[in-house]
């Protein structure tokens, strides 16, 4: 029985069962029926983004091989709250109810993996006693957890970001004054901001190289300072005035599918927040922080987040932190903001920002 999907397996699900809806295909039901591992089932559902409909989800809950805890971990992250207020207007009722079935029945036979709702930033709040006196012979779905643990190394979380992994021709031309990335249907310009120059070499290995990985996060992959480094991208750019440092990092964006995905705030916390807490310790966040800004120019949509105060090893002076992310053509474009003055956030940068870029699509 195997725990661990391999990076080459973990790309198959992603084409035939992560992207497919991304791609305007549809679901491939045949190569679905001949998964027969239970931690593929269970990499799915994890990986799934669940605004995209049930259709699999059901196909997941009704195979032999779906593990407890893998039923377990769709149910926690189902509208559980509006099924019990209104069964009639709940969009998830079919699949909860046959989720609850098949519990009943005791159809899940094995639990191999570890999963427990509290520690999942994807399950959804409701009233749990609540439920249970409605449902007393379900209670399996809250019992303690068991089996092994599959959690994501930061090296699996994070390799495929790498431009390497882009599907497509990709050139990127660094300028003075201007970086230009050409996809085979996009152009990006990204204009530097009038005032901001780029930092100089020693500045911007020194910037990249000074940073020391925060305690919470080697703990929560479990593994060491050096073995981080090695998945770590260097930014593109890194330039600054007397105000602000903003930090371009270039990524494919293909694991994260953001595109789809520009309001689903849990999955941008989950894969951003994660990759910043490499370079910095957030120490607060700005009240209704999961609250994004969306922003629409030149027909594209950016996302921007309200302030985080942060602390960043070996750099004296940066205090303060606003994400910007923008998705074109598979290109995820995730800005680093930083000042040392909260003040400084009144100004009009993250619009400044956004008016830099120019996108332009490509006959063919």
């Amino acid at each position: 029985m195997k725990f661990k999907v391999s990076e080459k397996r973990a790309a198959f699900l992603v084409h035939h069962f992560l992207n497919y809806s991304f791609d305007g295909r549809e679901l491939d039901i045949k190569t679905f029926n001949t998964i027969q591992e239970p931690v593929e089932l269970h990499y799915i559902a994890q990986n799934y983004n669940y605004d995209n409909g049930n259709e699999l989800l059901k196909h997941i809950i009704n195979h032999r091989q779906c593990d407890i805890s893998t039923a377990r971990m769709i149910f926690f992250r189902l509208d559980i709250d509006g099924f019990l207020k209104d069964k009639n207007n709940c969009e998830d009722t079919d699949l909860i109810t046959s989720i609850l079935k098949n519990f009943e029945k005791n159809f899940y036979l094995q639990e191999l993996f570890y999963y427990h709702p509290d520690h999942d930033p994807d399950s959804l709040h409701f009233d749990r006693q609540e439920f249970l006196n409605q449902y007393q012979s379900t209670d399996t779905l809250f019992s303690i957890p068991k089996g092994k643990r599959v959690e994501p190394s930061f090296t699996e979380t994070f390799h495929q970001r790498n431009l390497k992994f882009y599907q497509g021709n990709l050139t990127i031309t660094n300028e003075e004054g201007k970086l230009l990335l050409t996809t085979p249907y996009k152009q990006i310009l990204f204009q530097i901001p009038v005032g901001f120059v780029p930092v100089n070499d020693k500045r911007y290995n020194d910037f990249f190289t000074s940073w020391k990985f925060s305690e919470n996060l080697e703990k929560k992959f479990d593994t060491s300072d050096k073995a981080l480094k090695k998945v770590l991208i260097k930014p593109q750019l890194i330039v600054e005035n007397d105000d602000f440092i903003i930090v371009l990092n270039i990524f494919n964006s293909k694991p994260l599918h953001l595109t789809d995905n520009v309001t689903n705030v849990a999955t941008i916390l989950r894969n951003e927040l994660v990759y910043l807490e490499a370079f910095v310790d957030i120490i607060g966040v700005e009240d209704e922080f999961i609250k994004f800004k969306r922003i629409k120019y030149d027909n594209v949509w950016f996302v921007s987040t309200k302030v985080m105060q942060i602390k960043v090893v070996n750099i004296e002076n940066l205090q303060y932190l606003k994400l910007l992310l923008v998705e074109v053509d598979g290109i995820l474009f995730s800005l680093f903001i930083i000042t040392d003055t909260l003040d400084n956030f009144n100004k009009e940068i993250i619009p400044e920002i956004i008016y830099s870029f120019s996108i332009q699509n490509l006959q063919g």
